[in-house]
């Protein structure tokens, strides 16, 4: 995974969160159900923070 989104996991949810979705990122649906979705938009920089 490159930098960037590894930084907006980190900015979106925090370091130990985003090393546990890092981890899971090839099974991100079996293990975080429907906020999969909302997960995979913040690493492809599609969710604005406000």
């Amino acid at each position: 995974m490159d930098e960037a989104k590894k930084a907006r996991l980190v900015d979106s949810f925090g370091e130990n969160a985003a090393r546990i979705i890092l981890e899971h990122e090839s099974d991100l649906e079996e293990t975080f159900g429907s906020a999969a979705s909302t997960i995979k938009k913040v690493m492809d920089g599609k969710v604005e923070r406000e």
